[in-house]
């Protein structure tokens, strides 16, 4: 039995993303439209040069360490949310389908609402004279997202509305503890062989209130 536990956690850290040996992941194109995965290109001020944040109105309650490409967001007070994202210009994105990768790690208290926990965001929006619409939205669409893990692959898929003009990617701490990222891409999916289905909560124009965070 220990041997088995043993070969299923050396075949778990093996799965790579688009691999055809593994169902559960599409297979991607070359090409990562992020910038900074490695989350090493540092700005002026001693943060991150292409990523920015933001969390919850209030006191500081979220520190940011980065080095030997992990990033890892440790809750420190009691604000409930911070948000790492890049934003992505996507006319020529618009009608596609994209999947976010990453790599994540995880230490939360174990919670059973759907909406705590940490992980992968997408946002598309169109932007006209109001400003940006939002188009589509998918907060969390994998398992897990909250409790305690090694690190695990996970991946999200989204078919780009028509009328998108830029895409939102990043990283949701929406929860007790500490969330670490590695490894992270967004790439357009490759269905020459096989088809991939969709991410179920990333539906189209229909934003999903319970995030907290628009």
């Amino acid at each position: 039995m220990q041997m088995q536990r043993m070969l299923a956690v050396i075949a778990f850290s093996m799965l790579s993303f688009g691999s055809a040996a593994n169902g559960d992941f599409c297979e991607l194109a070359e090409g990562n439209f992020l910038q900074d995965p490695m989350f090493g290109q540092v700005n002026s001020a001693g943060g991150l040069q292409h990523w920015r944040s933001s969390q919850h109105a209030g006191e500081k309650s979220f520190e940011l360490e980065f080095g030997n490409g992990e990033l890892t967001i440790i809750k420190t007070g009691t604000q409930p949310w911070y948000y790492l994202r890049q934003n992505i210009a996507a006319e020529e994105l618009a009608g596609k389908k994209l999947a976010l990768n990453a790599e994540l790690k995880l230490d939360f208290k174990q919670s059973r609402r759907p909406t705590v926990g940490g992980g992968l965001k997408v946002v598309a929006r169109a932007s006209n004279l109001q400003g940006r619409k939002l188009l589509l939205r998918s907060t969390f669409d994998h398992q897990p997202h909250n409790g305690k893990t090694d690190w695990y692959p996970v991946q999200v898929v989204v078919q780009l509305p028509k009328k998108t003009s830029v895409v939102e990617v990043g990283f949701l701490h929406q929860g007790e503890g500490t969330l670490q990222v590695r490894n992270p891409s967004f790439q357009l999916v490759d269905e020459s062989r096989q088809p991939c289905a969709l991410s179920s909560n990333a539906i189209l124009g229909i934003p999903q209130k319970s995030s907290g965070l628009r």
